[in-house]
């Protein structure tokens, strides 16, 4: 089950959303691995993980330390029929420059379909955040550094099984944009 999730979000992420099957990707249906279709050295692998496991990035380590649903945070609720998945995520850089890290740097999956994804809220609202310690839209990891926070999706109700992936992009000396490797943590609550 967990592996058909990933097989199949993977697929979205990179036909759905239109960035990455715009550079040529090609085989994710096929649930071997991807190739890019450019000088990359290397095929793009995806990591799986579970709740609590360190997932190590190129340029960052993270781990999602923990995940619960909530119906309201404060006083801001959901849209009708959606509920918040609050999850606690540790970020730590692992190069040795500084650079922006985004809320968007960890989608959220939460079905088959095309449009069962999620981003974090505040990549809507990136000058109200709704809870103490929620990351915001952007921001600086400097290097060596480890930050922990939230980002929290509005998800349908009723669900329990998620998936949070991260990706490997990188612009290379001649500006050239590569997709690389993909971070899948898979989440199941009670």
């Amino acid at each position: 089950m967990r592996k058909t999730i990933t097989i199949l979000l993977t697929a979205f992420l990179l036909t759905g959303c239109g960035v990455i099957g715009d550079k040529g990707i090609d085989g994710a249906l096929s649930g071997g691995n991807t190739q890019i279709e450019d000088s990359s050295s290397s095929d793009p692998q995806t990591y799986e993980g579970e709740l609590g496991e360190k997932m190590s990035t190129m340029f960052f380590d993270f781990t999602v330390t923990d995940a619960y649903l909530s119906d309201s945070i404060g006083d801001v609720m959901p849209q009708d029929g959606n509920t918040f998945l609050v999850t606690e995520v540790t970020v730590k850089n692992t190069t040795e420059k500084d650079f922006s890290m985004f809320s968007t740097d960890f989608y959220l999956y939460y079905g088959n379909g095309e449009d069962d994804y999620a981003l974090p809220r505040v990549y809507d609202d990136p000058d109200t955040l709704i809870m103490d310690g929620e990351f915001e839209d952007e921001y600086t990891l400097a290097s060596g550094k480890q930050v922990s926070g939230y980002l929290i999706y509005e998800v349908p109700a009723g669900l329990n099984t998620f998936l949070i992936s991260a990706e490997d992009i990188y612009t290379d000396s001649d500006g050239e944009e590569y997709y690389g490797d993909f971070y899948d943590v898979y989440i199941e609550l009670q």
